[in-house]
């Protein structure tokens, strides 16, 4: 890994980790106990989004760690009172990633062949 990369995921790290704390706090949590699933996906489409900016890889292998993430977050829950990992909670963060990584290989489409998608705007 680059230093480059490495000081992004540092970024990452640092602003993700007191999200999860604060997203953890039972004040924020009753706040969004309603659309739990839609908070799980928004939430796992961003840190796909900001594995993709800090890290560079391949959408398979950054989808791959923002699923083993989602799976980590879901056996830490298992350990704190008052929650429970869920299976359904992984699945409508692996649906987050998926919407990211496509939207990601759609950019990546365009990005390396911007003719051809102009093409496919504005044909002649």
């Amino acid at each position: 890994m680059t230093q480059a990369a490495f000081k992004r995921l540092a970024w990452v790290a640092l602003l993700l980790a007191p999200a999860y704390a604060l997203a953890m706090w039972s004040p924020v949590r009753d706040g969004y106990r309603e659309v739990d699933k839609l908070a799980h996906g928004l939430v796992f489409l961003a840190v796909y989004a900001a594995l993709a900016w800090a890290l560079r890889w391949k959408p398979w292998a950054l989808a791959a760690l923002a699923c083993a993430l989602g799976a980590a977050v879901e056996v830490h829950q298992m350990f704190l009172p008052d929650f429970s990992a869920s299976f359904n909670d992984w699945l409508a963060d692996a649906v987050g990633i998926g919407l990211a990584c496509g939207a990601h290989l759609l950019w990546r489409l365009n990005d390396d062949n911007p003719e051809a998608l102009r093409a496919r705007r504005y044909p002649t």
